[in-house]
């Protein structure tokens, strides 16, 4: 893995992935794919895995060299957090998409939690807005299930789940730089009210 330096506000190192493989976060166990990033602060204590989609938006190369420190406990990172992906390595494959490993099982099968999260929203009884009146849409923000009025494009959330959000956010943040996590909700909430 070939380390450089990125920076917006703050400074991080950042390594692309080459092959599939399982990366050991922070957040715990992530199925990464060719293209997408490694990301460690400066401190060299947070590890992040960034989308190939949103790395060039979130981060611009900073041409610096890496101090000789740094480059040690970098090569131990790439070494001790990222594994060729292998078949079983996060469980079975969810039965139901059949793109992501898991060790969760929901109803009795595999169940990765994007599917898992899908199948509850569609369950969910659907609720009138309470601006309009028209019947609002279920749609997913991160682990959260949110309702959407297709008419004046307000949301909805139930006790506790803005609150599971911003911790969500917290937890993913590295000192200096913007979250992925943060950028995403606020594209999530604030897109364009459906004509």
């Amino acid at each position: 893995m070939e380390w450089r330096v990125y920076s917006r506000t703050g400074r991080v190192f950042g390594a692309e992935l080459t092959v599939p493989s399982v990366v050991r976060t922070n957040h715990g166990l992530i199925d990464a794919n060719p293209g997408d990033w490694l990301i460690v602060d400066e401190a060299i204590t947070r590890v992040r895995h960034v989308p190939a989609g949103y790395f060039q938006r979130m981060f611009s190369q900073v041409e610096r060299p890496i101090p000789l420190k740094a480059l040690a406990e970098l090569s131990e990172i790439a070494v001790s957090r990222v594994d060729p992906l292998v078949s079983n390595r996060l469980g079975h494959a969810c039965v139901r998409c059949g793109q992501h490993h898991t060790d969760r099982e929901f109803e009795g099968e595999p169940t990765c939690s994007a599917c898992e999260l899908s199948i509850r929203a569609e369950r969910e009884e659907r609720m009138p807005c309470r601006h309009d009146g028209a019947l609002m849409q279920k749609e997913i923000l991160e682990d959260v299930i949110m309702d959407r009025c297709p008419e004046c494009g307000g949301v909805w959330f139930d006790g506790g789940e803005l609150e599971v959000l911003s911790a969500a956010i917290h937890r993913d943040a590295v000192p200096g730089v913007s979250s992925e996590l943060g950028s995403r909700l606020l594209h999530g909430l604030l897109r364009a009210r459906p004509e």
